[in-house]
């Protein structure tokens, strides 16, 4: 009997890395599993999954867009890093 496997190995190329955000899945899935879907530790790698599943969308929004002004720019740079979305009113 042969002790060859029967399958081969993948080359490397055809191997897709993991999303940030089907790793953030895999952790809020481990972390849920391991200390019960109501520990504190879910809701903060709930919290992580939203941060990263939100940072997906706008970067697919970006991608579409046409070159913007420098003022569009700064106007979207205050809502983003206003803590809580404040800038939200004064944006507009």
């Amino acid at each position: 009997m042969d002790a060859t496997p029967d399958c081969e190995a993948r080359p490397a190329e055809a191997v897709k890395p993991l999303s940030a955000a089907q790793i953030a899945r895999n952790k809020l899935a481990g972390t849920a599993r391991q200390r019960g879907s109501d520990h504190p530790d879910v809701e903060v790698v709930r919290a992580e999954l939203r941060e990263v599943n939100a940072q997906a969308a706008v970067e697919k929004i970006v991608a579409d867009w046409p070159p913007l002004s420098a003022e569009t720019r700064a106007k979207l740079a205050t809502i983003l890093l206003a803590p809580g979305g404040e800038a939200h009113a004064d944006a507009g």
